[in-house]
């Protein structure tokens, strides 16, 4: 699915994940314009809600029971013919996920991932953006080619340390600071993955989450 594939009043849903702030909003498509998506402003408490920089945004949409997801897009509020709008700007195709196996946890750290080469195993760092059971996703300056093989190198919650390998499966260029972000899934599935994600998630949802950030910004 691309942006020409929208329609006008097609519903999405917007996940904001930033800072340890969290925040889901649902939407609707005003306009399309060539490579900006226009959205009805999203309105909270009679408020505009603003989008700093530095936060960045999941757009979902659901098609015939397929969920189409873009990652890292970032959001302005604008003016265009008179009219108050949230625009992002969209390229490329979505990914597609399946909604019945979709548990995804973001992780916003940094951590070790090996890219092996022709000549060998390359040891890098690089920002770990989530972890599911059928894959990981990790930005990076770095330049990979899809279809190399890396593993990433965790620690399980009794400081056992678990190496999965995995396949970069495609890339995409962000729009800050000449990233990218790279989505790879696992060659195996492995049973210690799902009890470290449900630890993982666990840990989170003890954090405190808020959405101030987001209000009070008028146009």
């Amino acid at each position: 699915m691309t942006i020409s594939d929208f329609t006008k009043g097609q519903q999405v849903k917007l996940d904001i994940r930033a800072n340890n702030v969290k925040g889901s909003f649902d939407a609707t498509v005003a306009l399309i314009h060539k490579n900006i998506l226009l959205l009805e402003p999203i309105i909270v408490e009679g408020k505009l809600v603003g989008f700093p920089q530095g936060y960045y945004a999941e757009l979902t949409v659901i098609v015939k029971d397929i969920c189409y997801v873009w990652s890292n897009i970032q959001i302005q509020a604008v003016s265009f013919k008179g009219r108050h709008f949230h625009a992002i700007e969209l390229f490329g195709d979505a990914e597609v996920r399946n909604r019945r196996n979709n548990f995804r946890v973001p992780i916003g750290e940094i951590m070790n991932v090996v890219y092996f080469t022709e000549s060998g195993p390359k040891p890098h760092h690089a920002m770990i953006k989530d972890i599911s059971e059928t894959g990981f996703a990790f930005i990076s300056k770095e330049q990979f080619d899809t279809g190399r093989m890396v593993r990433l190198n965790v620690l399980l919650p009794d400081k056992t340390p678990l190496a999965l390998s995995a396949k970069i499966v495609r890339s995409q260029p962000m729009q800050r600071d000449k990233d990218t972000l790279y989505g790879c899934r696992f060659s195996d599935k492995n049973p210690k993955l799902a009890g470290f994600l449900m630890q993982l998630q666990r840990d989170k949802q003890k954090k405190k989450t808020g959405l101030g950030s987001f209000y009070g910004t008028r146009h």
